[in-house]
């Protein structure tokens, strides 16, 4: 288990001093993989024997998914971990900068956040990148802001190998209707890698 502090995220904002010696502001995204407010890890070869904490559960994180790499007792070999965790807040609606609204009654809850993080690297060096993202979503994200920007690199990464509505390919993803299928059944699985979506991990 990992318990990761509420207040973090990878966003970083700073001054910096242009070519004209101007100061200048700057707002970039760090790696997730780099940099992180994970409050308990073990790591490296120690051999942990007992753990004991009570962590405020409110600050866990469920359904965002982090994998990893675990040694096994054969120094050869390694076996992948996946560790799923929620985020309390799930987005409902995003207006994207291109004009399409995703709705999570329609899309997948976590579409939209990947949405976000497009939008986020195609447009945020832009001057009213968070003005933008304001208006086309009032009353959310005043600050210009998501909340979400935590999850981004990671969304990028490796959420259309699950998830993808831009795919033709109906053997790997659910794109059609099968004939005895109910519209309910369908929409429960549409869009979802098959493989993914029978055998969830």
């Amino acid at each position: 288990m990992i318990y990761v502090n509420t207040s973090w995220n990878n966003l970083v904002n700073t001054w910096e001093l242009n070519k004209e010696k101007e100061l200048e502001k700057s707002v970039y995204a760090e790696s997730s993989k780099l940099v992180s407010q994970v409050e308990y890890s073990f790591i490296g070869n120690t051999m942990t024997t007992m753990y004991n904490n009570n962590p405020n559960i409110s600050n866990l994180k469920n359904d965002y998914a982090i994998w990893g790499k675990k040694k096994s007792s054969l120094e050869s070999q390694e076996n992948s971990i996946h560790m799923r965790v929620a985020i309390d807040e799930k987005p409902e609606y995003y207006k994207a900068f291109d004009g399409t609204i995703y709705t999570s009654d329609v899309w997948d809850w976590r579409e939209l956040i990947y949405q976000m993080a497009k939008d986020y690297y195609d447009h945020n060096h832009e001057d009213e990148f968070e003005l933008q993202l304001y208006n086309n979503n009032k009353p959310n994200y005043k600050l210009g802001k998501t909340g979400y920007e935590t999850y981004y690199e990671d969304m990028l990464g490796f959420w259309r190998l699950l998830y993808n509505p831009e795919s033709l390919d109906n053997e790997v993803y659910v794109l059609k209707q099968d004939e005895n299928e109910t519209e309910e059944d369908f929409n429960l699985k549409k869009y979802w890698n098959r493989e993914v979506f029978d055998n969830p991990a």
